[in-house]
């Protein structure tokens, strides 16, 4: 009777991890059809809408602060920029923090020069289905996700559109 309630439930488990990387993993990577209409607000400055990026390619990237990978790969995705603005890809950072000031903290100890975005509406994190830190997409001029980058990226070190 033990064993077939151990083994019952190492089924069960096998199956949830079953449908977590192959429907909810998936999902994650893929969000489907055009971006919604959404407005950004940012650390300081005007709003950021998706009628400002309209006909533009972006890279949206996902961070926080209180995310390790993240933290490690910002100066990496900071030097990394020059070579998006050669590819006339701009470059949209949204952090997850609750708190703007919690940025602007970690702004001064960790120096990078790119705006960032707040989604308070949770349109895009929604969107992308954001569950995990760093996360990036790139997204054409139609607004379609033509690429995804799940976890701390080696920014520079590859093309962003390599892989298309």
């Amino acid at each position: 009777m033990k064993q077939r309630i151990i083994l019952f439930s190492l089924l069960l488990v096998g199956f949830g991890v079953y449908i977590y990387l192959n429907v909810i993993d998936n999902k994650i990577a893929n969000p489907e059809g055009d971006l919604p209409i959404f407005s950004l607000e940012s650390e300081s400055g005007p709003a950021l809408t998706s009628q400002t990026l309209h006909g533009k390619k972006i890279l949206i990237h996902f961070w926080a602060s209180y995310c390790y990978p993240c933290v490690q790969e910002i100066p990496k995705l900071n030097a990394y920029r020059e070579e998006l603005k050669k590819q006339n890809i701009e470059l949209v950072a949204i952090s997850l923090d609750e708190k703007k000031e919690d940025v602007v903290r970690f702004r001064q100890k960790v120096k990078f020069d790119f705006p960032v975005y707040f989604d308070p509406e949770y349109k895009l994190v929604d969107y992308f289905h954001t569950t995990r830190l760093p996360e990036s997409f790139l997204v054409d001029e139609n607004g379609k996700v033509i690429n995804s980058f799940i976890g701390a990226q080696e920014w520079g070190q590859f093309s962003v559109t390599e892989s298309l």
